[in-house]
């Protein structure tokens, strides 16, 4: 899994209740209530056929446990649903020609033998078989950090009938340009059905599962969230709707020789905090961050270094109850603000935060100067502790608007996350950052 984790995962805690934590320790698993749950929805019986190559030294053999531990632990919990076999695909064998049929190809792995490093020729790769469908996952190690998330995943997707619909709704001028989000679509296309919203008639199509709510910078202005949209939001929500709001309050601008970073409004922050979460005027910096590239004159030659740059911060602080970041180390983000979820119980509202800064955090209120001197800013300007940049919210929530058909919403699920580069396809990030999204 690269970079969607993070916005797929999102998509999966707005669809499922999830309760309890994710306990994987070593080899050893405990199926996350996720998991669980979409093994009791199964009809019919789901059959994993594991083609792996036997006897291969460490750490492929420690990998291969892993993963038949795992495979136990979804038979286990199958109610008799779910059945796997370990098939060794040896030279000329049926099993390599079945292999082969499923475009599971051999891999070249680097092994340790007798102090000797080779390359050994394996086949390492899984199929699922449900009623007349099939998925192949041609490369699986078994050792994979979120190898239960790819396995839940792939169920889902067998025992759906269609895929469900993600809609994705932008600010003004009203639909968001999709070509910055192919690499997002692509990687999850396999799973859900994207479509563009533009809710001309202040409603939302009810055959969305789940709605991104995202604007964009044009021109060098924030995108604002336009009133019949927030309108069409509201409905939703209060009709049981599951929303991921991504978004983003900063403008980057140049005075002279100075680039600073500036909060502006982007219009949908009243309905926030009407929801039990309330979005801040500021800039975060953190001295836990990502590095980026500087040129350099040397002569006549140009060369680039690396310097670390606060206005990325690197998040390390993410919620591990969360099975599908169980094995995420960490997601960078580029220039983001914070979020406040202190009075959402006020609100009748349970608040989770899932991305939170490191306690080396810096807060510029307004206006952050842009500094690429390539040291790292003295540790008086990181004096605020950690702060909130994403953030789950659970529970009925109150319709912002008065007089509405629907004043409270049936128990459903928002997340807000401070912002929505990481998923465009031009953003540098890490290979942990796309894969957030999924249900």
């Amino acid at each position: 899994m690269n970079i969607k984790i993070i916005l797929i995962s999102l998509l999966i805690l707005s669809c499922f209740s999830i309760s309890g934590s994710d306990n994987h320790k070593s080899s050893t698993y405990t199926l996350s209530p996720v998991s669980v749950k979409v093994l009791q929805m199964i009809d019919s019986k789901i059959k994993v056929n594991v083609y792996y190559t036997d006897n291969l030294p460490s750490p492929y053999n420690t990998n291969r446990a892993s993963l038949v531990t795992l495979l136990n632990e979804y038979k286990i919990n199958s109610n008799g649903k779910f059945d796997y076999e370990i098939l060794n695909p040896t030279d000329g064998s049926s099993f390599e020609f079945e292999a082969n049929k499923y475009n599971i190809s051999q891999v070249q792995v680097q092994v340790i033998k007798n102090d000797i490093a080779m390359a050994v020729k394996a086949y390492m790769g899984v199929v699922f078989f449900y009623e007349n469908k099939e998925h192949v996952l041609p490369f699986i190690s078994g050792g994979e950090p979120n190898l239960e998330y790819e396995f839940t995943l792939t169920i889902k997707k067998l025992i759906q009938s269609e895929l469900k619909k993600i809609g994705i709704l932008g600010g003004t001028p009203g639909i968001p340009d999709m070509n910055k989000y192919t690499k997002l679509i692509q990687a999850n296309s396999k799973y859900y059905d994207f479509s563009l919203i533009n809710p001309s008639d202040n409603k939302i199509p009810d055959d969305i599962s789940v709605t991104i709510v995202l604007n964009q910078e044009t021109n060098d202005k924030i995108s604002v969230i336009p009133e019949n949209h927030k309108a069409a939001i509201d409905d939703y929500l209060m009709n049981g709707g599951k929303i991921i709001f991504l978004l983003n309050k900063i403008i980057i601008s140049s005075k002279g020789q100075v680039q600073q970073a500036q909060s502006t409004n982007c219009g949908i922050e009243d309905i926030l905090e009407n929801y039990g979460v309330k979005v801040l005027n500021n800039i975060i910096i953190d001295k836990e961050c990502a590095y980026i590239s500087v040129p350099f004159q040397q002569g006549e030659t140009q060369f680039y270094t690396q310097i670390p740059f606060p206005h990325f911060p690197k998040i390390i602080d993410l919620n591990k109850n969360i099975p599908a970041f169980s094995g995420l180390s960490h997601v960078i983000l580029s220039f983001s603000s914070s979020l406040d979820i202190s009075n959402s119980s006020n609100y009748g509202i349970n608040a989770i935060p899932i991305l939170t800064s490191s306690l080396k955090t810096g807060i510029d209120n307004d206006i952050s100067i842009i500094q690429t001197s390539g040291k790292m800013l003295p540790d008086s300007m990181f004096n605020s502790s950690s702060a909130v940049i994403g953030a789950l919210l659970e529970g009925e929530f109150k319709s912002f608007y008065k007089g509405s058909i629907k004043e409270k919403s049936s128990d459903t699920k928002i997340s807000v996350i401070m912002n929505n580069d990481f998923i465009n396809d031009d953003f540098r990030g890490p290979d942990e950052n796309i894969v957030f999204l999924q249900s």
